[in-house]
Parts: C-alpha cells; structure tokens; sequence
C-alpha cells in the first residue's frame, strides 16, 4: 500500500513539472542556435547606415554605398531623423555626380535642400552640376544663395565669377573676384584669373596689373610663358 502512494507522490511532482515547462516563456532564439552559428543581423540605424555608406565609398564601392543610403531614404516620411536624411540625400547626391549622374544628383541635392535650407555648401554643389550643364541662370542662383548662407568663402565668390564669365557679365565677375581676394588676398590664382577676366573685357592696364601681381606672388609659375605672352599680346606698343 505505501509503495503505490509512493508511486503516486512521484507521478504527481512530474505532471506538476511538465506543466511548469510549459508554461515557462521560451528561450531565446539565440540560445538555441548551436555553438559557432551566426546570430541574425540587425539592420543599422540611419545614423550608422550613413556613416557606412560613406565608408563604403571611400572604399571605393559607390553601388554599395548608394544601395544602402537608398534604404535609408526609403524611410522618409517617417519618425527618421531631418538631418539624418539630409546627410543620406547629400551623400547620395555626391555619390551621383562622381558617378556623372547630373541630373540624379541635382535632384538629390534638390531633397537635401529642402529638408535643410540654410546649408551654404549644398546651394554650392547645386550650382556648379547647373554650370556644368550651361544653366547659367540657375547657377547663378545657387552660388548667390550660398554667398548669403556663408560669405566667408571665397571659393563661393568665385564660382559665381566663373559663371558671369561665361555670359559675359564682365563687371560682375571681376567685382567677385575682388571680394574674394578680400578674404584670401595672397591667392595668386585670383589675380591671374581677373586679368583673364579684365582682358575678355577690353581693360588692358587692370588686366596687365593683375598678370604682374600674379608673377610677383609665383616667381616660378608653370604658366609664366604664357601669361607674359597675355601681357606683350595685351600691352600697347
């Protein structure tokens, strides 16, 4: 008789077991996966996956880089971060016009404008691919545009030189010229360029002016051929 209550007893604690394990939460996946087995990966932030991208691109593997900022952008419209996107459009927009994809780059561009207004370079980015493309007008826009979010470069003031150049607003590129030479005024290159500029414009003695100034600052410029002959064709007899 005691040995069939014993029996009893023993049955009872391993139902009371079985239905402890099942009720029990499951182990994680990862502890089930045998020893050695890759776990799942996880996609990267947006903040990561930029940053990845533009690693990707460094390395030279610009289709990678474009693939994974592409998802990145795929989560506008979302709770992502304004300025997280607006570096995935700005890189990717880079990555377009490394790749002489113009017209994708400007749209790119375009987007990171949009999401961020005041940032003087991307107005810059913009409006050299509208040079490039001979929109002038468009250009010009965009290199005032950053000129007015950052006048503290001169690289600006002279990208919108190059562009009156090319319409033939002569006045107009010499006077940025000389605003960036307010801010780099050992820049020999500027003085060269004016001279050219002075030159198309019919000012000989500003252009010869501008063509000493230039070989007072490089003694040894590669070009001093060249820009003495500009001076003897420019010089009156």
């Amino acid at each position: 008789m005691q040995a069939k209550w014993l029996w009893l007893a023993v049955g009872m604690v391993m139902v009371g077991m079985l239905v402890i394990s099942a009720l029990a939460p499951p182990p994680a996946t990862a502890a089930l996966l045998p020893s050695g087995t890759p776990r799942p990966r996880q996609s990267p932030t947006p903040e990561i996956g930029v940053e990845q991208s533009r690693t990707l691109y460094t390395l030279n593997r610009p289709l990678a880089a474009l693939y994974l900022l592409n998802q990145i952008i795929a989560l506008e419209g979302t709770e992502t971060d304004t300025i997280v996107l607006f570096r995935a459009y700005l890189l990717h927009g880079q990555i377009q016009a490394a790749l002489d994809n113009p017209t994708q780059a400007i749209i790119d561009y375009t987007r990171a404008i949009n999401l961020q207004p005041d940032i003087a370079e991307v107005y810059a980015y913009r409006g050299t691919l509208y040079q490039s493309q001979a929109a002038y007008d468009d250009a010009l826009q965009d290199f005032s545009q950053a000129i007015e979010y950052d006048g503290s470069e001169a690289n600006y003031y002279v990208a919108r030189a190059q562009v009156y150049l090319a319409v033939e607003a002569y006045g107009s590129a010499a006077a940025d010229y000389a605003e960036a030479l307010l801010l780099e005024p050992n820049n020999a290159a500027y003085y060269r360029e004016r001279g050219y500029v002075w030159l198309a414009a019919g000012e000989v003695s500003a252009a010869v002016g501008d063509f000493n100034t230039y070989l007072e600052l490089v003694p040894n410029a590669p070009d001093q051929g060249e820009i003495e002959a500009a001076i003897s064709a420019a010089s009156p007899d």
